[in-house]
C-alpha cells in the first residue's frame, strides 16, 4: 500500500509541474535598446527657480509688471528716487522684496521707493528704508497696495505714505520728521510708531488695530471720519494719545502720559478704554457720543482744568470710572451719566449741563462737590455722594429734580441750593452725619425727618 501511495504522489506532482509550465512558458519581447534621441533636461532653469528680477544698484526704474528683489544693501544718489515704479503708463502688479536689506538715502535724495500716481496692486515687503530726503516709501497716489514687515527710520518727511485701499501690517516707523505712517484709506495692524512727528496718521474710513505709538512729538494716532481704532496703545506723546474725527469707534485702547489722552469727534463710540496720567485730560468726545466701560484716572495738571471724562451735547456716559483727575465727568447739555464711579477728583466728581441726568452714580471723596449742577431742568436720582470736602450735591440752577440720593457725611451741606425757592424739587434724600444742618429751609425742599419712622409723608428727606 505504501508503494502505491508514493506512486500517486509522484504522478500528482508531475501534473502540477506540467500546468505551471503551460501558464508561464510564453516569453515577451523587450523592445529596442537604442535611445529614440538625445536626453532632455532633468533640472529646472534659473528662471523657474527664481522667477524674479534682481535689483543690485540704485537708482532703478521698474517699467513692467513682475516680481523684483534686492540683492544687497543699496545707497541712493542726490536728486533721485531709489526705486521708481514707472507711472506713465503705470507698471501695475509689481512686488518688491527687499530681502532683509536696507535702502539708504543721502542728503538731497528723494523717496526710497516711489510708485507714482494711478498705479494699482503693489506689494513692498521685508526690509528697511532710512535717511531718505523725502519719504521712505511714497505710494500716496496708488491704489490697492500692501506693505508688510518694513522699517522706516530717519526719513525727512514721512516713513510710509500709502494711498486708497492700502494694507499696512507688521511695520515699524522710527524718527521720521513729519509722520511715521500715513494712509489715505485702508487697514493698519500690528505697527509701531516711535519718536516721529505724528505716529500713525489716517484720513477716512480706516481701521487701526493692535498698534502702538509712543514718544511722538505730535499725536500718537490721528484718524479721520468713520475710523475704527482698536486694541492700540498711545504712550507719552507730545499731543493727544489718540485723536479721531466724527463717527468713529475707539475700543479697547490705552492712552498714558500724553499731553491729552483720547479725543473723539461727534457721534463717536468710546468703549473699554483707559486714559491715565495724561496732563490736560483723559477722554473727551463731542456731541452725540457714547462712552461705555471707560476708566480715566490721574489726568491732571494740578488744577481743575484737566477733566477725566468730558462729553458734548446729547451724549451718554455709562459704567465709567473717573478718579484723581482735575474734574471727574463733565457734560454739556441733554446728556446722561449713569452707573459711574467718580471719586477723589481735585474739584467736582460730576458737573452737569442743562436738561441732563445723573443716575446711580457714586461721587464720593472729591475735593469740592460730589455732583455740581450748574444748570436747570436736570434729574439727579439714586446717587451716593458721601465724604466730599464741600457739598454732596451743589445746585445753582432751578427746576431740577433731586430725589433718592444718599448725601451724608460731607464737610458742609448734603444738598446745597445756591439760590433758594427756584422751583427745584428736593425729595426723599438721606443725609446723616455732621454738617451744616444738611438741608436748607426753603420751599424747594420737602420737609425732613430724623428717621423714616418720624416721616409724615412719603416725600420727606431724612437726616
Amino acid at each position: 500500500m505504501k508503494t502505491k501511495f508514493n506512486r500517486f504522489l509522484i504522478v500528482l506532482s508531475l501534473l502540477v509541474l506540467t500546468n505551471l509550465d503551460l501558464e508561464y512558458s510564453s516569453v515577451f519581447g523587450q523592445g529596442s535598446l537604442a535611445p529614440p534621441g538625445a536626453p532632455g533636461p532633468t533640472m529646472k532653469s534659473l528662471d523657474q527657480i527664481e522667477a524674479r528680477t534682481p535689483i543690485s544698484s540704485l537708482p532703478y526704474t521698474i517699467t513692467t509688471p513682475g516680481s523684483y528683489y534686492i540683492t544687497t544693501n543699496l545707497t541712493g544718489i542726490f536728486g533721485a528716487n531709489g526705486i521708481n515704479i514707472n507711472s506713465t503708463p503705470p507698471a501695475e502688479n509689481v512686488t518688491i522684496d527687499l530681502n532683509g536689506f536696507t535702502l539708504t538715502g543721502i542728503l538731497g535724495s528723494l523717496n526710497g521707493i516711489s510708485t507714482g500716481n494711478n498705479g494699482h496692486n503693489y506689494v513692498i515687503r521685508n526690509g528697511t528704508l532710512r535717511n531718505w530726503g523725502v519719504d521712505g516709501v511714497n505710494s500716496y497716489g496708488s491704489i490697492n497696495c500692501r506693505f508688510e514687515k518694513l522699517q522706516f527710520c530717519n526719513n525727512v518727511n514721512i516713513g510710509l505714505q500709502a494711498g486708497v485701499g492700502s494694507v499696512v501690517t507688521d511695520c515699524e516707523a522710527y524718527s521720521n520728521i513729519m509722520a511715521g505712517v500715513q494712509v489715505l484709506t485702508g487697514d493698519i495692524s500690528r505697527c509701531v510708531a516711535l519718536n516721529n512727528g505724528v505716529g500713525i496718521l489716517t484720513l477716512n474710513g480706516c481701521v487701526v488695530s493692535d498698534s502702538e505709538a509712543s514718544g511722538n512729538t505730535g499725536d500718537g494716532i490721528n484718524c479721520g471720519i468713520g475710523t475704527i481704532v482698536r486694541s492700540s496703545a498711545a504712550y507719552q506723546n507730545g499731543g493727544n494719545g489718540i485723536t479721531t474725527s466724527n463717527s468713529c469707534i475707539v475700543e479697547d485702547c490705552t492712552a498714558y502720559g500724553n499731553a491729552s489722552g483720547i479725543q473723539a469727534g461727534q457721534n463717536s463710540f468710546v468703549k473699554d478704554c483707559v486714559a491715565n496720567g495724561n496732563q490736560n485730560g483723559g477722554i473727551q468726545t463731542e456731541d452725540g457720543s457714547i462712552l461705555d466701560d471707560c476708566v480715566a484716572t490721574s489726568n491732571t495738571n494740578n488744577n481743575f482744568d484737566a477733566i477725566g471724562i468730558q462729553v458734548g451735547n446729547n451724549s451718554t456716559v455709562k459704567n465709567c470710572a473717573a478718579s484723581g483727575n482735575g474734574r471727574g465727568i463733565l457734560t454739556i447739555n441733554n446728556s446722561i451719566v449713569k452707573d459711574c464711579n467718580v471719586s477723589s477728583n481735585f474739584a467736582a466728581g460730576v458737573e452737569m449741563g442743562n436738561n441732563s441726568t445723573v443716575d446711580g452714580c457714586c461721587a464720593s471723596g472729591n475735593a469740592h462737590y460730589g455732583i455740581y449742577v450748574g444748570a436747570s431742568n436736570c434729574q439727579i436720582v439714586g446717587n451716593t455722594c458721601i465724604g466730599n470736602n464741600y457739598y454732596g450735591i451743589e445746585l445753582t440752577g432751578g427746576t431740577n429734580r433731586v430725589d433718592g440720593n444718599n448725601v451724608g457725611w460731607n464737610s458742609y451741606f448734603g444738598i446745597n441750593e445756591y439760590e433758594p425757592n427756584v422751583n427745584n424739587n428736593i425729595t426723599r434724600n438721606f443725609s446723616p452725619g455732621p454738617g451744616y444742618g444738611n438741608y436748607g429751609g426753603n420751599s424747594d425742599y420737602a420737609p425732613y425727618a430724623t428717621s423714616p419712622g418720624a416721616a409724615t409723608n412719603p416725600w420727606q428727606n431724612f437726616q
